[in-house]
């Protein structure tokens, strides 16, 4: 078996496939992520939380993101019939040591390029590298950690999956899968740059997955992308170039990565 991309079709390889199961694990994420959402809504709301605004806003919406996790296990495990694993890794898996290394170097990596862009090219200070930073940052950190396995089991576990498992190619099905990607992301709305810059991104994370066989690593680059998004303050404006260098400093974090981890990723097959 190939250490590289048979997580693009683990969906497929299920002794009980079938061509509706995967868009049936589309339809019942969506139909839970919804009903889940409006039970945590009745329930904070019965309990006299006010979630349109304020701090609970902000935690309602981490709320959301588990119960869209939740959405996608009930449902690959309900209509897939699959072990709910199967979302997140192929086997052989990764080291459960590289996520983390990962983290850090996409971290340093996404950090030192967009803070030159910041300061150099738009006159920020250093300070608002991590200007955004306060006391609940590690709560934050969680927060942001969830919303990005959200995304990965989502898109690349079920979205990317079902895609490959119908058209029988991981690079057509990554490219299917990066449109609703798009889609659910509004901020990209506002220009062509910025819809080809999430688009960009659905591929990168694709190819992290195809390169690791599972979302682990995608999770902790993406992971890093969305705490840098986070915590700073340069006042980067919503610009082509900007938008640009967003994309090659998530490319450079990708590039040096799949550099760094590749080769030692995998944990050898028990014998």
């Amino acid at each position: 078996m190939s250490l590289t991309g048979n997580f693009f079709f683990v969906a497929r390889n299920q002794p009980n496939y079938a061509w509706w199961r995967p868009l049936g694990e589309i339809l019942a994420v969506a139909v839970l992520a919804v009903l889940f959402t409006g039970v945590l809504d009745l329930s904070l709301g019965a309990a006299g939380v006010d979630t349109s605004s304020g701090a609970a806003d902000k935690y309602f919406g981490y709320g959301s993101v588990i119960v869209e996790i939740l959405a996608v296990l009930v449902a690959v495990w309900l209509i897939g019939r699959r072990p709910v694993s199967s979302v997140f890794t192929g086997q052989p898996a990764t080291k459960p040591w590289v996520p983390f290394a990962a983290f850090a170097v996409a971290v340093v990596v996404i950090f030192a390029m967009m803070s030159l862009v910041g300061v150099y090219g738009y006159g920020a200070s250093w300070g608002q590298v991590v200007g955004n930073m306060g006391a609940d940052f590690p709560i934050e950190l969680v927060a942001l950690l969830l919303a990005a396995l959200a995304e990965e089991v989502a898109f690349r576990g079920v979205l990317l999956q079902a895609f490959t498992s119908w058209t029988r190619n991981p690079v057509i099905g990554a490219l299917l899968a990066a449109v609703p990607f798009v889609l659910v992301h509004p901020q990209a709305y506002g220009s062509p740059v910025g819809i080809a810059h999430y688009f960009a991104d659905a591929l990168l994370f694709a190819l992290l997955v195809w390169a690791f066989n599972g979302i682990w690593v995608a999770v902790a680059v993406h992971l890093a992308w969305n705490t840098f998004g986070t915590v700073q303050d340069l006042g980067l404006p919503t610009s082509a170039p900007a938008t640009a260098a967003g994309f090659v400093a998530m490319a450079a974090a990708t590039a040096v990565v799949i550099a760094l981890f590749r080769r030692n990723a995998f944990a050898q097959p028990a014998a």
